[in-house]
């Protein structure tokens, strides 16, 4: 028994004792009351008149009985409030049910279209050869965000693009070597800005859809079905009513995610930007937030298009940083 239905017991006890109190009350009172109309005072000796011990009848039942229906329509009240609770309790236990049901069933659904995919992907050897390779499931859905890593280009810029959290806009930059190495052998690139006009960062979106769409149309086969579907897990449970069932859902469909999913997630959420509530979702409830390197997007800087997302990569920093691109994306939208 929970602590309201222990309130509601307590409640009703309460009325039962009240009623048999007052009823007791009342029944001494009126009796007090016509022994004392016999005689005007308490004699044992006065002889009862049976008109008189009618009406005293007739009155104590009337009023009794008042009392009884009462508290009879009360009762009455309270078990039909009683059983309404118990009802939608009920409903509610069977629609949470309803709900658990359908997330895992279309989580198993969506593991069965990645198992399915299969197709030809080009690997570069150690040697850097790279030759066609049949590939099927994970290994087919890993190799092929590998190669969308490595492919991405900015279709219409000709430098690669550096953020700077001074100005919170993009420069394109040159890549220059040079004759230092670092703690792992590895040459040090030097990064030398172009001498050209800061960029937004918004105004590169269409770029970085671009870049992602142009690498899409050779696997679609494969990938459309599979983005209707998470699209699909991601709406039915933005639609759940209860936080607390939505939260939990939004934790088990990020825990079956692995990372090659969150990253191709993170760009098709990216390539449908006309749907604005879509993307706010995925954004608000952090379903990329496990994304931990920052070298796994396509370019470091592109988090910023997920302003509510706390990725796990982001250092202090850098959050900071991103917060003041907030702030500066909201002050310009006032001007």
């Amino acid at each position: 028994m929970n602590n309201k239905e222990k309130r509601k017991e307590k409640r009703v006890n309460r009325i039962w004792i009240s009623f048999v109190s007052l009823s007791s009350v009342l029944t001494v009172l009126f009796t007090v009351l016509f022994l004392f109309k016999l005689e005007r005072s308490l004699s044992l000796k006065a002889v009862i008149d049976p008109a008189i011990f009618g009406q005293y009848g007739d009155l104590i039942g009337g009023l009794v009985g008042t009392l009884l229906a009462g508290l009879s329509a009360y009762l009455i009240y309270m078990t039909y409030k009683s059983q309404k609770a118990e009802l939608k309790a009920t409903q509610d236990a069977l629609y949470d049910q309803k709900n658990e049901t359908a997330i895992f069933n279309m989580l198993s659904t969506l593991r069965d279209i990645v198992n399915d995919m299969k197709g030809s992907v080009t690997i570069i050897k150690g040697s850097g050869h790279s030759e066609p390779v049949e590939l099927a499931g994970r290994q087919y859905f890993h190799e092929v965000t590998k190669l969308f890593q490595q492919n991405f280009t900015y279709e219409h810029l000709h430098g690669e693009l550096m953020y700077n959290p001074i100005t919170h806009k993009l420069h394109e930059y040159n890549k220059e070597k040079t004759d230092v190495y670092d703690d792992d052998g590895n040459e040090v690139i030097r990064k030398i800005p172009k001498e050209k006009p800061s960029i937004e960062v918004d105004s590169v979106l269409s770029e970085v859809i671009r870049g992602f769409e142009n690498q899409f149309t050779r696997y679609q086969h494969n990938f459309d079905h599979y983005f209707r579907y998470v699209r699909n897990i991601i709406e039915f449970i933005e639609k759940i009513e209860v936080t607390e069932y939505r939260e939990l859902y939004i934790k088990i469909f990020k825990a079956q995610l692995s990372l090659d999913e969150k990253i191709m997630v993170f760009y098709y959420t990216l390539s449908v930007k006309d749907d604005v509530m879509f993307h706010h979702y995925v954004d608000s409830s952090g379903i990329l937030s496990d994304i931990s390197q920052r070298k796994q997007l396509f370019d470091y800087w592109h988090y910023l298009y997920y302003p509510l997302t706390d990725f796990k990569f982001l250092l202090d920093k850098e959050l900071s940083d991103k917060n003041a691109y907030l702030k500066y994306i909201s002050e310009k939208k006032k001007k």
